[in-house]
């Protein structure tokens, strides 16, 4: 990868941050992330999940790529 490790970090960071910001407090109450409908009563909560397991899976990815490479 070409990509300036601190560069990456600032914009995984700008985008993170503002997936935080769209939680409101009463995503919180009653686990309401784990319902039905966490679409509706935790939106803010289930994008920012998304977006974890989505890094997560990529950065898993990109490390096996350059294990199987090296």
């Amino acid at each position: 990868m070409d990509y300036d490790p601190m560069e990456l970090a600032r914009q995984l960071t700008l985008i993170e941050f503002e997936l935080f910001r769209q939680v409101k407090p009463t995503e919180f109450l009653d686990q309401a992330w784990l319902g039905k409908d966490k679409a509706t009563t935790a939106p803010g909560i289930n994008a920012l999940t998304t977006w974890s397991n989505r890094i997560s899976k990529w950065y898993v990815d990109s490390s096996l790529c350059f294990i199987c490479i090296h």
